[in-house]
């Protein structure tokens, strides 16, 4: 592992109501040296999601691992939450074959009259149309 490289941790339990520099003061107040701290949101609203990840600062010479028992074990709480860290995972490559959402909001209907399996004029009768047949 290249020392220069900041080590990642995966931080879980965050509550929705703490911002990065809250974990970072409270990991510091326990004694780990934490570079920085990004909180994870949702893509479209923005709101928190409850996890992050922790970069370790390269200063800090104890393995991953430790830190991450000492982490789990010492129960960091911010804002009335205990902290759950494990080791962060590479995020898989995306599929290119696979459409993405957005791809399918803009495919339109192939059916007439806007999807209803009808055509357009069937749905065109007004209320006179009724009044005849009595």
């Amino acid at each position: 592992m290249n020392p220069n490289q900041p080590r990642q941790i995966f931080l879980g339990n965050i509550s929705y109501d703490a911002k990065p520099q809250d974990v970072v003061n409270a990991l510091c107040d326990v004694g780990v040296g934490a570079a920085r701290v990004r909180i994870a949101t949702h893509k479209d609203t923005g709101s928190p999601r409850g996890f992050g990840f922790l970069d370790l600062e390269p200063t800090e010479d104890r393995p991953t691992e430790e830190i991450i028992e000492f982490i789990n074990g010492v129960e960091v709480e911010v804002f009335g939450r205990v902290l759950r860290a494990d080791v962060a995972k590479e995020r898989p490559p995306r599929p290119e074959s696979a459409p993405r959402r957005d791809d399918k909001k803009r495919q339109k209907s192939k059916r007439p009259g806007g999807g209803r399996g009808k055509g357009a004029n069937e749905f065109q009768r007004g209320r006179h149309d009724f009044d005849k047949d009595w």
